[in-house]
């Protein structure tokens, strides 16, 4: 009977640690030592961020506390009714464990609260210009099923954390389809002109999944092999339009989308289609709230300045070189 009962103890626990207190953002391990990122870092981290961090001194302490008094609870219980004795003092004992579970949920939900306010503090150290809300952009599902990633029916879709500059949108999602599942970044860059085919560029482990290699249907889109060897070998380019293709992936962009892949191993899509540039990067969720660990831990911070930054010059490299594209 007692090992029955700190079994459920132990479940419990691991319950509110794998629901409430894991970090659940992407733990995808990259270089931290590249140029420009460390700088925003260091000035990000040395902004005073203490009411923040009382918050969460007090979300453990009153969570320790629960656990203590749950325990207390049970055991005082047990003695009651194995002994036969009155239950008041257990009731006395409840009563300071939900004070105490009040506590911590109090706390908790002002910390997540209070967390979007530290991801809009890093973002304005790479542009003061950024948006930045806790919700998605408008029309983001709309726009997602435009892009045609898996031409699949979608069952769920959800997103938050919008990110948003004059030539982007950027959101992380979590899509589920007929046969797919994807949980990640959705990225819409938007081009001040119509590109008339559909082109979709894979890095090469999404080739094992076919959903993901033709996006739309196989008589559609034909493999294009580029005369940039290094990217034929890693990334791969499906489109209905070959001549259209080569004319959007010029060699400097070419050679951008190689050394990307190079340097941080982040697998990606790129679909272009009509006026609209949709990327999507299977890296799991930026910014969720961290109870335990680090809250401003440096590797997810790193992830959303390299998505970010690769946005930003893939969107003004394809602006340069549509300057004299005929539509």
């Amino acid at each position: 009977m007692i090992i029955f009962e700190i079994l459920v103890i132990l479940m419990l626990a691991f319950l509110v640690y794998k629901i409430i207190l894991l970090p659940s953002f992407s733990n995808k391990k990259i270089n931290l030592n590249f140029e420009g990122f460390n700088e925003i870092y260091n000035n990000f981290v040395s902004k005073d961020f203490s009411e923040i961090k009382e918050c969460r001194k007090k979300i453990l302490t009153f969570l320790l506390l629960s656990v203590l008094f749950f325990v207390i609870t049970f055991f005082i219980f047990y003695i009651s009714v194995m002994e036969n004795i009155s239950i008041t003092y257990t009731f006395i004992v409840l009563l300071f464990l939900l004070c105490f579970i009040a506590l911590f949920f109090k706390y908790y939900m002002k910390f997540k609260k209070m967390y979007p306010n530290v991801i809009y503090e890093f973002l304005k150290n790479i542009n003061e210009d950024i948006k930045y809300k806790n919700l998605p952009f408008p029309k983001e599902e709309i726009l997602y099923k435009e892009a045609k990633f898996d031409n699949l029916k979608i069952v769920s879709f959800w997103g938050k954390d919008t990110i948003q500059l004059n030539l982007f949108d950027i959101s992380n999602i979590k899509v589920k389809t007929t046969n797919n599942e994807f949980n990640g970044i959705f990225t819409v860059i938007y081009l001040d002109k119509n590109i008339p085919s559909y082109t979709k560029i894979n890095t090469e482990n999404l080739e094992r999944n076919t959903t993901y290699t033709l996006g739309i249907t196989s008589h559609d889109l034909k493999y294009i092999e580029t005369d940039n060897a290094s990217f034929n070998k890693i990334l791969h380019v499906y489109s209905n339009n070959k001549i259209n293709a080569m004319e959007i992936l010029s060699s400097d962009i070419l050679d951008y989308l190689v050394e990307f892949y190079n340097n941080y191993n982040v697998n990606f899509q790129i679909v272009f289609n009509g006026n609209k540039v949709y990327i999507r990067f299977f890296i799991n969720q930026l910014f969720e709230p961290s109870i335990i660990g680090n809250i401003f831990n440096k590797s997810n911070f790193a992830l959303c300045y390299i998505i970010m930054d690769f946005t930003l010059k893939l969107a003004e490299k394809l602006s340069n070189n549509m300057t004299n594209y005929e539509e």
